[in-house]
């Protein structure tokens, strides 16, 4: 699904960061997160009452510039107007060739980033039931963003979507996506069942 949808979000452009609390034990092999880290960023429809357009969001590691920076570089076009907070981890942006604002929240800054990753933290929780262990939540931010930027479009575009997706990238084996290091390797230690 990620790779069905790579076009780089345009327009304004909000970026927000927010944590997205979870269940400590509610993944596979009690391997949950509680309050992983996520940064969105989210097209801003219309000017009067900004609605969210297309969505791209990512797991990171913390909120420095380290981590916000090269996901704005992946996900937004360079011609977007970037929309932020004034936390100082988006600062560099505006050495990056982007048009950077800098909006207060209590000034304007609609909180649609902050609005999405609430959402999609509800729906891990309601549909998944919180089993949703760490080392896929990546996985499943991107499916979220996917249903969410396709939710307009007909039955036809989204399969259209998914098979073009299928067909860009490389296939993932089964090891990989069950976080096996090789092919070989059991699931579970011997001796476990």
């Amino acid at each position: 699904m990620k790779a069905a949808d790579t076009e780089p979000l345009k327009g304004t452009v909000e970026v927000g960061d927010e944590l997205l609390s979870g269940y400590e034990n509610s993944g596979i092999c009690g391997e949950g997160f509680r309050d992983a880290k996520i940064v969105a960023a989210v097209e801003v429809e219309g000017l009067a009452s900004p609605r969210a357009g297309r969505i791209k969001m990512r797991h990171i590691k913390d909120f420095s510039a380290a981590s916000l920076v090269p996901f704005v570089e992946e996900c937004v076009s360079k011609e977007a107007v970037v929309v932020t907070d004034d936390w100082q981890g988006y600062a560099p942006l505006a050495g990056k060739e982007f048009n950077h604002k800098v909006l207060d929240k209590a000034r304007g800054l609609p909180g649609l980033a902050e609005l999405q990753i609430e959402l999609a933290g509800e729906w891990l929780l309601r549909t998944h039931k919180g089993a949703v262990a760490c080392k896929h939540l990546q996985h499943y931010l991107d499916e979220f963003s996917f249903r969410h930027n396709l939710r307009y479009q007909g039955v036809t575009k989204t399969i259209n979507k998914i098979i073009l997706g299928t067909t860009r990238g490389k296939a993932t084996p089964y090891w990989r996506l069950v976080g096996r290091s090789y092919p070989d390797r059991p699931l579970l230690p011997k001796g476990k069942k």
